[in-house]
């Protein structure tokens, strides 16, 4: 976490980078030992479908490695870097939310609770691609941040909402 009086960023750790591409690299090991099962068809094929996908993960976490997702706030907005950044000044922004939930006692459940940003109808950044997305498939948020920059989701949308308030007037 850096900061200065006017800046404060947040960063995924590297810890938690190396420790999804320990477990992406597990699964491929995984993987690997099952696609070379002789007996089950079947087997192979699920087996070399999660490769490629472990294996993009880790081509992913390792660009993620070298340049980790930051949230950058500033007096004008907050802007996300990663795969889709966005940029978006504090007044467009309506509301910081937690949006999800647990999963139900059968283990099936929505998605995981994470700070979220609803924007103002008229907003210009309403009309990007991930406001687009969320508004399209009826969700209550514009957008999210990501759950591994160190901070809870509850204390992460607070934080967020203090800096909206503070400088949105």
């Amino acid at each position: 976490m850096g900061s200065t009086p006017d800046t404060l960023t947040l960063a995924t750790p590297r810890r938690s980078i190396l420790l999804a591409m320990a477990g992406c690299g597990a699964g491929l090991a995984l993987g690997l030992w099952f696609v070379n099962q002789p007996e089950n068809a079947d087997l192979k094929v699920w087996s070399t479908i999660g490769i490629a996908v472990l294996g993009i993960g880790l081509i992913l976490l390792a660009l993620q490695l070298r340049n980790p997702v930051r949230l950058i706030l500033t007096p004008e907005g907050f802007t996300l870097t990663g795969l889709i950044g966005v940029s978006i000044p504090w007044h467009e922004v309506e509301q910081f939310l937690v949006h999800g939930e647990e999963a139900d006692i059968d283990g099936h459940g929505g998605v995981a609770p994470h700070a979220a940003w609803r924007l103002k109808d008229d907003a210009p950044s309403a009309a990007g691609m991930v406001a687009t997305v969320n508004r399209k498939g009826d969700l209550p948020i514009d957008g999210s941040l990501p759950r591994n920059l160190g901070m809870a989701p509850e204390p992460l949308a607070a934080l967020m909402e203090e800096w909206r308030v503070r400088y949105s007037a």
